[in-house]
């Protein structure tokens, strides 16, 4: 298999599904696992040596394409990286071969089972090309000599009593309590405390190489306190999603109140505002038309009248008094039953906007965060890895306002952004839910 790798080179191995997931022991270079039905959120590194299982000769062809899509290809010229695909059929040899031609992809090696024998045969495209006779065959091996070893797994905790937990870091402990301050050390006392209650045999570790503790480990959990993925979980042997991680959200300060005239616009929307003055100036004309149609005063005072006691009805005011036309009875009692439902929904809103005004520009996506002029607080490692990996108008726009502060002081931070309302930050949901939920109220 080394016809295409260099020992040293990183591998990228392509699978259709979770399900399956093997490796040729006889490839022991580094390497990366994707699962290609999966999104794929980042690309740490585009990846030149690539190689892809597949069971026949259509998936391949879907697998390849989704891949071409995502952000691990490698949009260089030809011949755009070596490839090494497996098939479990010898069927569809040459039509496989023209498909990786016709995507400029010349650097391939084919490994089939054969159906006559037990047997992996290896090919390579012929280097002259000829429709039908694409390619050459190069040796062939039994399955026993060129087994495929399951991809590691890592045992499901059913019970958290009496179970081992170790804490890896790469400081020396008591180094560690002293710099990083009270939230790592209290990370650690609640771990052992946890631990004492569940009767676990809790351990502590220090180690350069986190990756290697997490692949020779003989514990149930392994704790690795850090507020950002390191980008080094992610190069040669993928461990970034076998640890469990706070969901991560952007936390901004909410800005300054509305006041004025702004809290009664605040209360609907254009249109409804738009909709109420065209019934309210139709009403006038309406009721305009009305007593100009009555010349007589005796029933223009009655119609005066039942006006008054409609608004009297409106305002809540308490009265026996009801209009004798039958005609009018009717029409006031279809307007109290409007004016009761809408009066009820304004002096609601009206109340709520006057006790609690709403805020100015509310943030709520990441575009109006980056539209924001405010300072962006992030750790070391967020700010390398998106300047790294990220290229798109709004990360631009972030970048530049990025300043790096250290994970210990995020909980300074947060209160930071809660009372001097003058920068932004990202931390966990759990922070503001458990740790801070005296400042929900005060940032988005």
């Amino acid at each position: 298999m080394m016809l295409l790798f260099g020992v040293e080179e990183t591998v990228a191995f392509i699978f259709e599904n979770e399900t399956d997931i093997t490796f040729p022991t006889e490839i022991q270079n580094p390497r990366t696992i994707t699962i290609i039905s999966k999104p794929i959120e980042v690309a740490f590194t585009l990846h030149n040596n690539y190689v892809i299982i597949s069971k026949e000769f259509n998936t391949l062809k879907q697998t390849t394409e989704e891949l071409i899509r995502s952000p691990l290809w490698n949009k260089s010229n030809s011949p755009r990286g070596n490839f090494l695909v497996f098939m479990f059929s010898e069927i569809f040899l040459n039509e496989t071969i023209e498909y990786f031609w016709q995507l400029d992809i010349t650097r391939l090696v084919l490994a089939t089972k054969s159906i006559s024998d037990n047997s992996l045969r290896v090919y390579k495209p012929n280097s002259s090309y000829q429709r039908g006779k694409c390619v050459n065959f190069l040796k062939e091996k039994t399955i026993d000599s060129c087994k495929l070893i399951t991809n590691i797994t890592f045992p499901k905790v059913t019970t958290l009593t009496g179970c081992s937990i170790k804490l890896v870091d790469v400081q020396d402990l008591n180094a560690v309590l002293q710099q990083r301050g009270r939230a790592y050390a209290n990370v650690i006392k609640t771990i052992i405390l946890i631990a004492e209650i569940l009767e676990a045999n809790i351990t502590f570790q220090q180690t350069q190489d986190i990756k290697q503790a997490v692949y020779n480990r003989s514990e149930d959990i392994i704790l690795y306190y850090f507020l950002s993925r390191l980008e080094t979980l992610y190069e040669n042997y993928d461990i970034s999603k076998c640890f469990l991680r706070e969901e991560i959200v952007w936390i901004v300060p909410k800005l300054h109140k509305l006041f004025g005239h702004m809290v009664m616009m605040s209360l609907f929307t254009t249109t409804t505002w738009i909709a109420l003055l065209i019934t309210a100036l139709i009403t006038v004309l309406l009721l305009w038309s009305a007593a100009k149609c009555v010349s007589i005063q005796s029933k223009f005072k009655s119609l005066q009248r039942c006006l008054l006691i409609i608004l009297l009805f409106t305002s809540d005011s308490c009265t026996n008094s009801l209009p004798n036309n039958n005609t009018l009875r009717v029409l006031i009692i279809f307007y109290l039953v409007y004016c009761m439902q809408i009066t009820t929904i304004f002096r609601g809103k009206l109340i709520s906007a006057l006790t609690e005004p709403e805020y100015d520009r509310p943030i709520s996506t990441m575009e109006e965060l980056a539209d924001l002029e405010l300072p962006v607080i992030v750790s070391k490692a967020a700010k390398e890895t998106g300047i790294q990996f990220k290229e798109g108008a709004i990360d631009t726009k972030l970048r530049k306002r990025m300043i790096v502060a250290e994970p210990h002081v995020m909980l300074e931070t947060v209160m930071g952004i809660a009372y001097d309302r003058n920068m932004t930050s990202y931390c966990t949901e759990a922070l503001l839910r458990k740790v801070l939920p005296e400042v929900k109220g005060m940032i988005d």
